[in-house]
C-alpha cells in the first residue's frame, strides 16, 4: 500500500511540475514553486523511511524541460547557450528542493513537525501560484488559504497557538520583503490580507460557536469584495500614480 502510495505521488509532482511550467507566465516565480514542490515531495514520500531512490521519478520532470526546450524534437537545444543555461538551472532547482527535504528529515525537529511543515509549503506554493495571472483574484485566494491552512493545521496537526504564524510566515518573509525592495506595491494588499486572515484564524476559535460562524461569513464576504471591487479600485489609483509618489509627503 506505501509503494503504491509512493508511486502515485511520485506520478502527481511530475505532472503538476510539468503543467506549472506550461501555464506559469512569470518563470521566475516558477524556481520557488519547484522547490517548494520537490521539498515537500521529499518530506511526504520519505517520511519515516529515507530512500535516495525516491529521486530517481522526479528525473522525468528534467527530461520534460530538456523536451520543451528543445521544441519537441527540433534541436534547438544542442545550439542554444541560453536554454542549456535554463535547463541547468531548473535541473538545480530539483535536486536542490529534494535534497533540501531529504536530508531535513534527518533533524528530529523536523521529523516531529514534518506534517506542519509539509502543509507550510503547500500554503506557500498554492499563494504563489494564485499570484500568477488575474490580479485582483490574489487578494481573495491568498485570503482563503492563510484562513483555511491554520484550520486545517489545528484539527489534523497541532493545535499550538504560534501554530498560524509559522504557516503564514515564510509568505510574509518572501513577498513582504520583495514588495519593500522592489517597490510593488500592487502586491502590499494581499501580504497584509495573508497576515490578517492569520489573524482573524484566532477570533474564528471563540468558544461561541453563532460568533464565529458570523465572523467567517462577514470575513469571507470581505474578501470576495475586497476580490470583485476593492483590489480593483487599488489597482487603478496605484497605476495611475507617478513613482514613489506613495512615499512621498
Amino acid at each position: 500500500m506505501k509503494k503504491n502510495l509512493s508511486l502515485l505521488l511520485s506520478a502527481g509532482v511530475v505532472i503538476l511540475a510539468c503543467f506549472l511550467y506550461e501555464i506559469m507566465q512569470h518563470k521566475e516565480m516558477y524556481g520557488t514553486i519547484l522547490l517548494c514542490l520537490l521539498m515537500l515531495y521529499a518530506l511526504v514520500v520519505n517520511y519515516p523511511k529515507q530512500r535516495i531512490s525516491t529521486l530517481f521519478p522526479t528525473l522525468l520532470i528534467v527530461v520534460y524541460f530538456g523536451l520543451s526546450a528543445s521544441q519537441w524534437g527540433s534541436y534547438n537545444l544542442f545550439v542554444n547557450e541560453r536554454t542549456w543555461a535554463t535547463l541547468l538551472l531548473l535541473t538545480g532547482w530539483v535536486l536542490a528542493g529534494f535534497f533540501i527535504g531529504f536530508f531535513a528529515l534527518k533533524w528530529k525537529v523536523v521529523r516531529e513537525n514534518y506534517r506542519l511543515i509539509a502543509l507550510t509549503l503547500l500554503a506557500f506554493a498554492l499563494a504563489i501560484v494564485s499570484l500568477e495571472g488575474y490580479r485582483p483574484f490574489q487578494f481573495f485566494a491568498v485570503g482563503v488559504i492563510y484562513l483555511l491552512a491554520p484550520y486545517i493545521a489545528e484539527r489534523y496537526i497541532s493545535q499550538k497557538k504560534y501554530t498560524a504564524w509559522i504557516i503564514v510566515a515564510p509568505f510574509v518573509a518572501l513577498f513582504g520583503t520583495s514588495a519593500l525592495v522592489n517597490g510593488a506595491v500592487s502586491v502590499y494588499p494581499v501580504v497584509i490580507i495573508s497576515i490578517v486572515s492569520a489573524g482573524m484564524y484566532y477570533l474564528l476559535r471563540l468558544p461561541v460557536k453563532p460568533l464565529a460562524i458570523t465572523i467567517a461569513v462577514i470575513y469571507t464576504a470581505f474578501l470576495a469584495y475586497g476580490w470583485y471591487a476593492g483590489m480593483n479600485i487599488y489597482i487603478r489609483w496605484v497605476e495611475c500614480m507617478p513613482a514613489g509618489a506613495l512615499f512621498q509627503n
